[in-house]
Formats: structure tokens, C-alpha cells, sequence
């Protein structure tokens, strides 16, 4: 907690946190009102007046000295990737079209593509660094991501009624079919570890992958249909594309998990209808008989699966804190042993909790 100090002209500060920038205008203000009274105002005095220290005064000045006020990070300047090249949105979507053209396309194509296209030099380095911060891969790519969230804008608002309709005329809401994917690591059920209580030892991370650092992507499908097995989900180490995907959506139609009349239901993330998914939603109404149904941006709450990576996660944070973390198992063996043992019960709760009738 950040404590209260007193600067040494007796005004008051938080420790650790800078002035806002209601605090800077005023300061401007004020040096502006003595320059135009008396012609003159110095650091020193301007801190004297508003009891600020002087570093904060000098501030003050060059912002009122370098025009109208504007309001200014304070700090490390966040530079992200392609900054220092003063790369645009234009920029960024050029390579990736150029990865949707052809995923497997080197590194070195990418550098002399983008090179002849917009004159910038860039290294293999660089384009290995976008497609791990910024590139599909990380999902940053997609429309939604390119604004501020919006999530109660008029065009949101609209779209989340079109749903909430479409829904509400279902003859049988059964028939819905709801799919994500989710990146998880070993280290992220290893949170916690349960102290002994007769000794008061909090035991140690005795696990096959308790500091690993390898990332899995796991596709899940939920559904209230199938009484037997209501979780399909597979759990992969390779990058979640929409490739990945699509296979996905096979593998459900070749086991039956989706079947003519079903509505799938998928966020409008890239990967679900972009790229070689492009023609998926057709493909699927006309070849199997399967309504492919986008989510309105970000209503993460009307997706059950989204529970359903909560409850996994959760009961495997608990069975490894029960056992003193002494576990010798594959991580991604446990996830799809989570997802095999969910019951029918707990996706219709599921369901429920979403809005959904069952």
C-alpha cells in the first residue's frame, strides 16, 4: 500500500504514484496566472505557491511552455512492436495477409514482401517476434482487438439482441453446440499447495512439469445432446490457428459430436471464419446441415464452455493441492481426464448459468 508523505514545502504525495493530470493543469494554471501578473515565475516559487516538490514544478513548466496542454505518460514509454518503425495498422494487417496467402511462407519472404511493399528493412528476428506478440498466433489480429473495448456501443448493443432473438426462437435449445479453445500452461495449476497442518510446511512442487513453461492449446466443445460424453476437447502443443481449428470441426462431424440440425455457436475470433475458415460456415450449412452462429463481441458470459475451462481448471488446481503437489502425470493427460468425467449435470449447470433453457 502506497504510504502519504510530506515534500519539503509542506504539501502532501503519495508514494510510489506520479500527480494525475487534473494536478498538472492546475500547476499550468497557476504558472501562467504569476507570469502574467508579474512577468516572471521560477521553478522555486511555483513550488513554493502549490507546495509541490521542484521536480514536479519543472514538469509543470515545460508542459506550459511547449503549448496547449496535452496530457502526457509519465514514466517508461510502452513501445510495442514495429514502434521504432512507426509501423501503422496498415503495416501490421500486410503481414498478415501475407501469413493468410500462405501460413507456411519463410521468414525471409515476409522480410523482401514487406521490404518491396513498404520500403521498411526488417529481420527474420522481427517477423518471429510479431507472430509471437502481435500475429494470429496470440489472437491480436481480429477485428474487436483493433479499437477499445466497445462492448456497449450501439452496433454492440444491436448485435446482442439479434442474438439473444435468434436464441429465444429455437424450437429446442438442446440442439446449440458451443466451442472455444484456450491456452494453458502447467505452472498455472500449481498456484497453490495446501500447508500441512500439524506441521505448518507448505510442501514443494513435486511434479513432472510443476515449472515447465510449455504452452498447450485446448479445443473444447460442450454440448447438452450427448448424455454420455457432453465434453469433446482435444489438447495439443502446437499454436492454435485456423487450420487447428478446422480440423477440429471435423474431427466433431466425424464423431458425431455435431450432427445435422445442430447450432454451433463460436466467438468471432479470427481463426472460427477467417483465413482458410473463410467458407467454413457455408460448407457446414450446405455439406452437413449445421448452422455455424457468431457471438456478439465480447459476451464471453453466453459461452458455457467458458465454464467449463473454469470448472477443468479448478478441479485440477484441487486434486494437485490435495496431493502435496506429488504428482507424476502428464499435464495435458490430466486436462483431457478433467473433460472426459464431466458429467452431463454439470453441463446442463452450465447451460443454465448462461441463460440457455435445457
Amino acid at each position: 500500500m502506497s504510504s502519504v508523505n510530506v515534500n519539503a514545502n509542506g504539501g502532501f504525495y503519495m508514494n510510489g504514484q506520479g500527480f494525475d493530470d487534473a494536478k498538472y493543469a492546475t500547476l499550468i494554471s497557476r504558472y501562467q496566472s504569476i507570469m502574467d501578473q508579474e512577468g516572471e515565475c521560477s521553478i522555486r516559487k511555483l513550488a513554493l505557491d502549490m507546495q509541490v516538490s521542484r521536480e514536479t514544478a519543472r514538469k509543470a513548466v515545460i508542459l506550459s511552455n511547449e503549448g496547449p496542454y496535452l496530457s502526457k505518460s509519465r514514466g517508461r514509454p510502452k513501445g510495442g512492436i514495429g514502434s521504432s518503425f512507426d509501423m501503422t495498422a496498415d503495416h501490421h494487417m500486410f503481414i498478415y495477409r501475407l501469413y493468410l496467402e500462405l501460413p507456411s511462407r519463410p521468414l525471409e519472404d515476409y522480410c523482401l514482401l514487406f521490404y518491396q511493399a513498404t520500403g521498411i528493412s526488417v529481420s527474420n528476428m522481427f517477423i518471429s517476434r510479431w507472430f509471437n506478440s502481435i500475429g494470429p498466433f496470440k489472437g491480436r489480429m481480429r477485428l474487436t482487438s483493433l479499437f477499445p473495448p466497445k462492448n456497449h456501443s450501439p452496433k454492440n448493443f444491436l448485435l446482442f439482441n439479434e442474438y439473444l432473438d435468434f436464441i429465444e426462437r429455437i424450437d429446442d435449445q438442446r440442439r446449440l453446440v458451443f466451442t472455444d479453445e484456450k491456452p494453458m500452461k502447467a505452472t498455472m495449476s500449481y498456484g497453490k499447495v495446501r500447508r500441512d497442518p500439524m506441521t505448518g510446511e507448505v510442501p514443494p512442487h513435486i511434479a513432472k512439469e510443476a515449472n515447465s513453461t510449455k504452452r498447450y492449446n485446448i479445443f473444447a466443445a460442450i454440448s447438452v445432446k450427448n448424455v454420455q460424453k457432453p465434453v469433446e476437447a482435444v489438447v495439443l502443443d502446437l499454436i492454435g490457428d485456423s487450420i487447428v481449428f478446422q480440423h477440429f470441426v471435423l474431427w466433431l462431424l466425424d464423431i458425431g459430436f455435431l450432427q445435422p440440425g445442430d447450432i454451433f455457436v463460436v466467438d468471432n475470433c479470427t481463426i472460427h471464419m477467417q483465413g482458410v475458415n473463410e467458407f467454413l460456415v457455408d460448407a457446414l450449412w450446405y455439406n452437413h446441415n449445421v448452422a455455424m452462429v457468431p457471438l456478439p463481441p465480447y459476451c464471453p458470459e453466453l459461452n458455457p464452455t467458458e465454464l467449463a475451462f473454469n470448472t477443468m481448471q479448478t478441479r485440477i488446481t484441487a486434486k494437485r493441492s490435495r496431493a502435496k503437489a506429488k504428482i507424476t502425470d502428464d499435464f495435458s493427460d490430466a486436462i483431457q481426464d478433467e473433460f472426459d468425467c464431466m458429467s452431463i449435470i454439470d453441463t446442463e449447470g452450465f447451460f443454465r448459468h448462461c441463460g440457455y433453457k435445457v
